[in-house]
């Protein structure tokens, strides 16, 4: 099950949740998406009772299903609404109480943050819901609507919401906002302000729901839906550390700095496949960026993570107990591949989480006592090609072409065949794909004025 299936249950909340689970399971879906309301999930009593989060847990496992998420909808809605008669029907009194409107967003957030800790107790890591906005009726109104007006509703989002992410952070928890009409993003210009508005804050991002997306068809060519386009760029953003080619699944690279030299090499032999994937490590992040927001985001939305196993990785506090344990509950969730390169002596087989996966190279010795570093480092990333499914596709005989400039001036002919000659060693074995095919390697070199073609 590379990317599980699940059904939001928020519409079925008038039916127990033992039947829709059973039912769901039986329309094929993988797991459910608690809604806060019904039977279906109580905040309140997972935080009181003890067995409320493992009788949840044990009646979904009754029916094979799996839960990934929790949702606090109508809840949310209150945070940031003008609240009126109308939100009464959607929160139980616990929220309404007087009806006070202030009062009302005040409880509301409060319950918002208490669903993160009843979301890390369930063992889920996103609670999706509304955020309600200030704003919304001044979407379409006369006289018009003054610039003032709308920066004031997106500083009364961040007010309110900044300290329930901040309560976020604490619990490991995400929040993920529906991007919906009365919601303070309802479309592609606001979902970017509301990211504006609190900073970018590594806890916050979004739900897609499909039923909000575009689709475009040219020809028999589907486009991807243009709402998820465009919010997976502004919500997937890595700081500055967005990856030089958009093409291609995102390859995560976790390192010491200690090993800075031994990470480039692996980049240099991971760059001949650029247009097939693309590579992220620290130093996409410019200076004054949020350096710890862009690696969590970075670890989000890759496809294969590589880690360079050393004993500095293994002593490593941030990397063992930030970035391991993100990568390692994706691998668990997601099925998030992890490929771990032994890059230097250690005792890596004695690590609990580390012992039972297989390693590169594949006899577990270290890259850096083995004598062929460029045949390693070039089966990995033949296996990486592998991994994200580019193996035998077009794309990569196109990323393998490689093209050389000489300087200006007169040309060291033995100089060139030199270089030429080991590019070609060092991308050998990346250029051979499995049953035995090959690619084959065009050298284009350019001289002023003039080119010459060769061809391999």
């Amino acid at each position: 099950m590379a990317r599980p299936v699940t059904l939001f249950t928020g519409q079925w909340a008038d039916l127990p949740l033992e039947v829709l689970a059973q039912k769901a399971k039986s329309w094929g879906y993988d797991g459910l998406e608690l809604a806060c309301w019904g039977d279906h999930f109580d905040v309140a009593k997972a935080l009181t009772d003890d067995k409320y989060c493992k009788a949840k847990r044990a009646l979904l496992d009754k029916y094979g299903m799996k839960v990934f998420a929790i949702s606090n909808h109508l809840v949310g809605q209150c945070i940031c609404d003008n609240i009126d008669q109308r939100h009464k029907s959607i929160v139980g009194p616990e929220i309404w109480g007087d009806g006070d409107p202030e009062g009302v967003r005040q409880r509301a957030a409060q319950n918002m943050i208490d669903a993160a800790r009843a979301a890390k107790k369930l063992g889920v890591g996103v609670v999706n819901g509304f955020t309600g906005s200030s704003i919304w009726h001044l979407l379409y109104s006369f006289p018009p609507v003054s610039k003032d007006m709308i920066d004031a509703g997106y500083a009364d989002f961040a007010k309110r919401f900044k300290p329930i992410l901040k309560a976020f952070k604490e619990e490991g928890i995400k929040f993920g906002l529906e991007v919906h009409p009365t919601e303070i993003a309802f479309d592609i210009a606001s979902a970017q302000r509301a990211i504006d508005a609190v900073r970018g804050h590594e806890c916050f991002g979004f739900n897609y729901d499909a039923s909000r997306n575009v689709t475009i068809r040219t020809g028999a060519r589907r486009a991807e839906p243009a709402m998820s386009r465009a919010l997976r760029r502004a919500n997937g953003r890595l700081q500055r550390g967005k990856p030089d080619d958009p093409g291609g699944p995102l390859v995560f690279i976790s390192y010491s700095h200690r090993d800075k030299a031994w990470e480039g090499k692996l980049v240099r032999h991971l760059a001949v496949l650029k247009g097939v994937l693309q590579t992220w490590d620290d130093a996409h992040i410019s200076a004054g960026h949020d350096w710890r927001s862009a690696i969590e985001r970075a670890m989000h939305v890759c496809q294969v993570a590589i880690l360079m196993i050393s004993p500095d990785f293994l002593a490593s506090p941030f990397i063992c107990d930030v970035e391991v344990v993100r990568l390692l509950r994706r691998r668990e969730r997601e099925g998030l591949v992890i490929l771990p390169v032994i890059v230097r002596p250690c005792a890596w087989d004695c690590i609990p989480w580390l012992s039972h996966m297989m390693v590169r190279p594949t006899d577990g010795r270290p890259i850096s006592t083995s004598g062929q570093v460029d045949t390693d480092f070039s089966a990995i990333a033949r296996e990486v090609c592998s991994l994200v499914g580019g193996k035998k596709s077009e794309k990569v005989k196109e990323a393998m072409r490689v093209r050389i400039r000489a300087p200006e001036g007169p040309v060291d002919c033995p100089q060139v065949a030199e270089a030429v000659a080991h590019l070609i060693a060092v991308l050998g074995d990346c250029c051979r794909s499995g049953g035995g095919a090959g690619f084959d390697v065009d050298l284009k070199l350019h001289y002023p004025g003039k080119e010459t073609y060769g061809g391999n």
